[in-house]
């Protein structure tokens, strides 16, 4: 294999009367050597019983080194109108190849590919290798509705959220939350990498917390945000039965506490016992929840 200065050579008298001695130019005296440089030459005398003598010389070469070529590469496969494909060859070592990839595929190609890393492993005839590890990617556009809050579930993408019955970007709406000023549907674009998609577009009853909580007059205000744990419910107005529950990015709903019945002006401290993150509280009571 290339650069790997294995060479050997391994010769035979023959004719003449046999008991034949071997000598190298290097001073070893056995038929075959072996660890050899490329790019070398070796010269071999051989001498039979009789004291006859016959000189050889070999020169050590070794192949171009193996490499898989790329011949066509779609790493997008949960881009709209895409599928992920691979195909490769093989150049240098010594023909014929094979492909081993770690899916189980023996094809010099793949398509039609789902997220995950790919690697293809070429043997050449003299049982050489090289491999080389293709990454696909599925982008994730799902949506996690926690009316009136849209959250993208992919993190770390570039977003913008577009109201789907006017097809257009809504201003400013770049984050991974979205909480829309109007009812409607909408869908956020996601960018990973070179890989766009959209969005399914989801509803939107935008109704507001006075509606909600305690009439047209009522003020509900959460603060501080952000916090370090500990925030403060204020309710603008009277409530019987309220409750609220403490949800997080994912939709899961991790902690939940009785209020009971509140008054107008009413202040009731809250407190996230969880990790760094989105957190949503939503309150409950008897007129409705927000």
């Amino acid at each position: 294999c290339y650069g790997d200065n294995q060479g050997m050579v391994s010769v035979e008298g023959q004719g003449g009367v046999g008991n034949y001695t071997y000598y190298w130019g290097n001073g070893d005296t056995d038929s075959t050597r072996s660890g050899l440089n490329v790019n070398t030459t070796h010269n071999v005398t051989i001498t039979d019983g009789n004291g006859c003598q016959a000189t050889a010389s070999y020169t050590i070469f070794e192949p171009d080194e193996l490499e898989v070529m790329t011949n066509s590469y779609n790493p997008n496969a949960g881009c709209e109108n895409q599928i992920g494909l691979i195909s490769v060859s093989a150049n240098g070592g010594t023909s014929p190849y094979s492909y081993n990839w770690n899916n189980g595929s023996t094809s010099s190609g793949l398509n039609g590919l789902s997220g995950g890393n790919y690697t293809v492993t070429i043997t050449d005839d003299n049982g050489c290798t090289v491999s080389e590890t293709y990454p696909v990617y599925d982008l994730d556009v799902s949506i996690t509705n926690l009316t009136p809050t849209l959250i993208a579930n992919l993190s770390g993408a570039t977003y913008q959220w577009i109201d789907c019955d006017s097809g257009q970007p809504v201003d400013g709406a770049t984050s991974d939350t979205f909480t829309p000023e109007d009812n409607g549907t909408y869908a956020v674009v996601i960018t990973s990498g070179n890989c766009t998609d959209t969005s399914r577009c989801v509803e939107v009853l935008n109704t507001s917390t006075e509606d909600l909580i305690g009439g047209e007059h009522n003020s509900f205000k959460i603060y501080p945000n952000p916090t370090r744990g500990e925030f403060t419910m204020s309710f603008g107005s009277s409530a019987k039965n309220v409750e609220y529950e403490l949800i997080n990015a994912q939709g899961s709903v991790i902690e939940r506490r009785v209020i009971g019945d509140v008054q107008e002006g009413q202040q009731v401290v809250g407190n996230i016992n969880a990790a760094p993150g989105i957190y949503f509280v939503r309150t409950i009571s008897d007129q409705n929840q927000s």
